[in-house]
């Protein structure tokens, strides 16, 4: 696993220990899910945080294809959370509409934001990082 950071620096986890009990971790059906979510995981409970699991769909899906499209971002966010043992707490959201208006309306009490740096182009996370109030952790492809 390659990320941009084995551990927050010291300014996000000073910033991460101000603000909510949650690390959001937004995953992409892609070959990224795996990573970010083993990272988010890691980085929630360094924190002492739950972990919620964002998985944003185009709205133009149908039912079928929401499941489709869901089901391996789900298994990758329980394989991480099965590597942390019991004791994690979590909850996976899997919901359509603009990724980053939706990031940032659940980051507005996070402690961070764990997200792949290849998603969308780069282009998510550049924009998520000037309008969330907690620190982006971006997970390396």
């Amino acid at each position: 696993m390659t990320s941009t950071a084995h551990r927050p620096s010291a300014a996000a986890a000073a910033a991460a220990s101000t603000t909510g009990a949650e690390v959001v971790v937004a995953l992409t059906n892609d070959e990224s899910a795996r990573r970010v979510a083993e990272e988010g995981v890691r980085l929630a409970h360094e924190l002492g945080a739950s972990v919620r699991f964002v998985h944003v769909l185009p709205e133009r899906l149908d039912v079928q294809e929401r499941t489709d499209a869901a089901e391996p971002t789900f298994a990758a966010a329980m394989a991480a959370l099965r590597r942390t043992g019991p004791h994690a707490r979590a909850t996976f959201e899997s919901t359509t509409g603009d990724p980053v208006e939706l990031l940032v309306a659940r980051c507005a009490d996070a402690r961070m934001l764990v997200i792949g740096a290849d998603s969308e182009g780069g282009v998510v996370g550049a924009l998520c990082r000037e309008r969330v109030t907690c620190p982006v952790h971006e997970v390396a492809p």
